[in-house]
């Protein structure tokens, strides 16, 4: 699937068990047109369906995602560079998903490890 920006989004990867962040996004990896790779973070709209509480789960997932992008603006907008930020962000629509089609992503540069 090709994202703004020219990245590709090339494979899903698995959520390790003692993954940090939330439990509402899956993440991919990403290439661009250079061969660079990157890390995908999107959300998954079909997990709070899961919860006994689906309000209180979907107002958890989009604080945390729009906490944690509106936190990589600021640090970009302030030239930090000690910190990891957004290499790209917005809404990509996946074909054939029905409603949950639309899905916010945020695209970091590619770690070797969640620490």
């Amino acid at each position: 699937m090709a994202l703004d920006g020219g990245w590709t989004v090339r494979e899903m990867q698995p959520r390790p068990a003692d993954a940090t962040g939330g439990p509402f996004s899956v993440g991919y990896i990403a290439e661009d047109e250079q061969g660079r790779t990157a890390f995908l973070k999107a959300l998954d709209f079909s997990a709070p369906l899961e919860e006994p509480d689906l309000t209180a789960a979907m107002q958890l997932m989009t604080t945390e995602y729009t906490f944690e992008r509106d936190v990589c603006r600021k640090c970009r907008d302030a030239r930090l560079s000690r910190v990891a930020l957004a290499l790209s962000e917005g809404t990509v629509t996946v074909p054939n998903a029905g409603p949950l089609s639309r899905v916010p992503y945020l695209l970091f540069e590619y770690a070797d490890r969640n620490a």
